[in-house]
């Protein structure tokens, strides 16, 4: 199943913060299940970004050489709604939204993120995690951030991103 672009299913943050807060609110409602005296939301929870690089060209040497990257976009999938926006500090508000949202239940969600140890190099100084596990240098199965366990879908599943979505 693929996803198609339509304004039902996409909120652009900036633009529908009370839509995207009300969203959030909802997921309290999802079923949980408890593992090891902890409680888990069975939502559906995943985090993307777009980035592209910048190079610099050396005339002397020449040869190119990455300079850095940057996010020009966010995606957060949250039980079947794309939130989507273009800043870090957005992000950032929406995932502390979820965290104080599930604070009052003392619940917790796990988002899925594919290619987590790509993504966490642009995150990892944005939040205090409480719990990271590596498999091995710069290889992050998962980090905890307050009530959401980020988790590495590629790691479980061993495909790209674009087999995982044929088989579904």
């Amino acid at each position: 199943m693929a996803y198609t672009y339509n304004e039902k299913n996409s909120l652009f943050y900036k633009m529908a913060k009370k839509d995207v807060q009300k969203l959030v609110q909802n997921i309290l409602k999802d079923n949980s299940i408890e593992y090891k005296n902890e409680s888990y939301l069975e939502t559906k929870l995943s985090f993307d970004i777009e980035t592209t690089s910048i190079y610099n060209y050396s005339l002397a040497a020449k040869k190119i050489k990455a300079e850095g990257g940057f996010m020009y976009i966010w995606m957060i999938g949250l039980n079947g709604q794309c939130i989507h926006g273009r800043t870090w500090d957005e992000f950032k508000e929406v995932v502390e939204l979820i965290n104080s949202t599930l604070d009052s239940s003392n619940k917790n969600v796990v988002c899925l993120v594919h290619n987590l140890s790509f993504e966490f190099q642009f995150i990892r100084k944005m939040f205090q995690f409480d719990d990271l596990f590596f498999s091995k240098r710069r290889c992050l199965l998962y980090g905890r951030y307050k009530h959401i366990i980020f988790r590495d879908s590629l790691v479980y599943t061993g495909k790209k991103l674009v087999n995982v979505a044929k088989d579904l």
